[in-house]
């Protein structure tokens, strides 16, 4: 699966966004991004979101919906970035994503290691995300 450059250029902003602690609400700022929310890390987490989709094997509709499963988590429990990096609880998001929509997809180990994480940080992050989402990953 091929991800769309410019959906993850977008998503980077918004993650510069949401961790900055300027506005939770990813959609919005997804969707009309402006330049003043770019920022000099912008480039290296395009880099490191490309890397990993890559090795996620991960389509535009993973991103989406890993991206609004970061945004209902973060409406839920808004202190979550208080104790997470905002790109570690995406790449938990991404996680979660990828296990619901593609039956096809590699143990944990194998994606802590794309991510550059220990296993025991990818399996915490995995079980804060469902615990967020309330263990509903449905979306609509």
């Amino acid at each position: 699966a091929e991800c769309d450059t410019a959906l993850l250029g977008r998503i980077a902003i918004a993650l510069e966004v949401v961790a900055a602690g300027r506005d939770w609400r990813v959609r919005r700022k997804l969707s009309a991004p402006s330049i003043s929310t770019r920022t000099t890390s912008t480039p290296r987490l395009l880099a490191h979101l490309t890397r990993i989709s890559a090795e996620f094997r991960c389509d535009t509709q993973i991103l989406v919906v890993a991206l609004m499963y970061l945004e209902r988590s973060l409406r839920r429990e808004p202190e979550l970035l208080k104790v997470h990096d905002c790109e570690h609880l995406f790449i938990g998001s991404l996680l979660l994503a990828m296990k619901f929509l593609d039956d096809d997809h590699y143990g944990n180990d194998y994606y802590a290691q794309a991510c550059a994480l220990p296993l025991a940080v990818l399996n915490r992050l995995e079980t804060t995300m469902l615990k967020s989402l309330q263990y509903n990953l449905m979306t609509s």
